[in-house]
């Protein structure tokens, strides 16, 4: 056992985890090249600007102008000139009307919703130039309120004003008022590339907590303001960062971002990401820890997915080989009290573990792709202890087929399962060939059509080509090889 501590967090999670027991081993597979650098087995999930937090002062008065700088914000007033669409291949980030949700939840417009609006879009209109390359507001020709009465409609108008003006980020939202205090959600939309990179921010995304304020508000409320916008652009830069590929610099901009606003959970699901990617895996574990009891079922299955990337991480780095018979005992994917273990069958039993009990703690597994990434997680983690001895091509073979599953009956999500499905389809491929001794010929026609699939699916996965490049190579070597052995062991077919 190592003396490193495992990283802990703040509860302890008690989903219930089912029992992962290797079986008895059999001989050594062939390894995938599992070792480059560059690791394009990890899941890429970029952070997005999304959680865009809007700070607003609420104080009495207005002037005959019609907004006092101490006042109560007032109605924005469209410009009259059209505007054209943003152009394609930039940042492009559109701030609409928000509205006035009552208690009975019907939205309408409202003074106080449009002065809102204005003021989120004043706030990040300081980014415009340096991290986003253009930016419409509400005031804007054609940047209408977003009033639908339904999470779906506002959802649905959102999606409009995205494809009209090809903005790659839309924020919109509403408003509550309760006796004095004003709440306020912010949502948005990702269009085009963001969907592809960070499907848990689609439908009606927002961060979890509204922002409360004070209506009529004190002068207290002044100190806020500096720390939250600064929160803001933590979340534009932090994401610039990491679409460049400077993940140690983008997890030190979300860390940054933690510091001023320790509650706001996504920040480290998007720094613990970042971590993945540098690699620097203990410091992912103990970002993804501190939110793994989270009572929010989805940041908590994101956290444990997290997790589950990370153990895995840390095992395939060791590169031990398989013995048969270990199990994890007493230790789980969220018990922190322990020393985080060296060897390698344990941490991949780890993570195992962690992907079980994602699974189990998310009520609709469907959203932010749950169950296709616990599934693939899973596959993951058994072909590659399989591929050190293990007698788990089953396995395999189940959790790989279940993420082709869910690919196949997707619709409006099947466009960011690309990578999943495809490494899926290999590792099935490699199952159709390995798990039965002598190969058959009906075995490696099988696999030649699952590697040939898996070729097909990641080339449509645009958005992660360069991760897919090292091992579609090795599938297309693959594909070679059994046309190699078909033509030694196929009967020709007569003339």
């Amino acid at each position: 056992m190592s003396k490193n501590k495992r990283p802990s967090k703040s509860q302890p999670n008690n989903a219930p985890r089912p029992a992962n027991v290797l079986p008895q081993a059999t001989q050594l597979g062939t390894d995938t090249n599992s070792t480059k650098k560059r690791r394009w087995w990890l899941i890429p999930e970029v952070i997005i600007v999304g959680i865009l937090v809007p700070v607003v002062l609420f104080l009495l008065g207005r002037d005959d102008k019609g907004c006092n700088p101490l006042g109560m914000l007032c109605t924005p007033i469209a410009t009259a000139t059209p505007i054209p669409r943003m152009p394609d291949g930039k940042f492009n980030v559109i701030v609409a009307g928000f509205g006035t949700q009552d208690l009975s939840g019907h939205v309408t417009a409202s003074e106080q919703a449009d002065g809102i609006s204005q003021t989120i879009y004043t706030e990040i209109a300081n980014l415009k130039g340096t991290v986003i390359d253009n930016l419409y507001g509400p005031t804007e020709n054609g940047i209408d309120r977003i009033l639908g009465q339904t999470t779906q409609e506002r959802y649905n108008l959102a999606a409009t004003l995205a494809k009209k003006f090809g903005a790659g980020v839309v924020v919109y939202g509403t408003i509550r008022e309760d006796g004095g205090m004003i709440s306020i959600e912010p949502s948005f939309y990702l269009e085009g590339l963001f969907p592809t990179i960070e499907p848990e921010l689609l439908h009606d995304a927002s961060m979890q907590m509204p922002l409360d304020l004070l209506q009529g508000g004190v002068s207290e409320e002044l100190s806020i303001i500096p720390d939250r916008v600064a929160v803001i652009r933590y979340f534009v830069e932090g994401l610039n960062a990491y679409i460049e590929g400077s993940f140690a610099h983008s997890r030190s901009i979300f860390e940054t971002a933690i510091a001023e606003e320790p509650n706001i959970s996504v920040l480290y699901i998007y720094a613990g990401n970042a971590a993945l990617r540098e690699p620097s895996p203990i410091r992912a574990l103990e970002l993804f820890n501190a939110i793994a009891s989270n009572p929010n079922d989805l940041i908590r299955a994101r956290a444990l997915i997290g997790l589950g990337k990370a153990y895995f991480t840390l095992a395939d780095e060791a590169r031990q080989r398989y013995e048969p018979g270990a199990t994890l005992g007493r230790m789980t994917c969220s018990n922190s009290e322990t020393e985080l273990p060296s060897d390698s069958l344990i941490l991949a039993l780890l993570a195992l573990d962690c992907y079980d009990q994602a699974l189990d703690s998310v009520e609709d597994a469907s959203r932010g792709d749950i169950d296709v990434k616990a599934a693939f997680g899973r596959a993951q983690v058994w072909y590659w202890l399989t591929n050190r001895g293990a007698n788990a091509w089953d396995n395999v073979q189940t959790y790989a087929q279940a993420v082709i599953d869910l690919y196949n009956a997707a619709d409006e999500r099947r466009n960011r399962l690309h990578f999943y499905a495809g490494h899926a389809y290999a590792w099935l491929g490699a199952a159709y060939t390995e798990a039965q001794q002598p190969r058959s010929v009906e075995g490696a026609l099988k696999a030649k059509d699952s590697y040939n699939q898996a070729q097909f699916v990641l080339t449509q996965d645009i958005t992660n080509a360069v991760y897919n490049s090292t091992p579609m190579a090795i599938y297309a070597e693959r594909i070679e090889g059994l046309d190699i052995w078909l033509g030694d062991h196929m009967t020709p077919t007569p003339p």
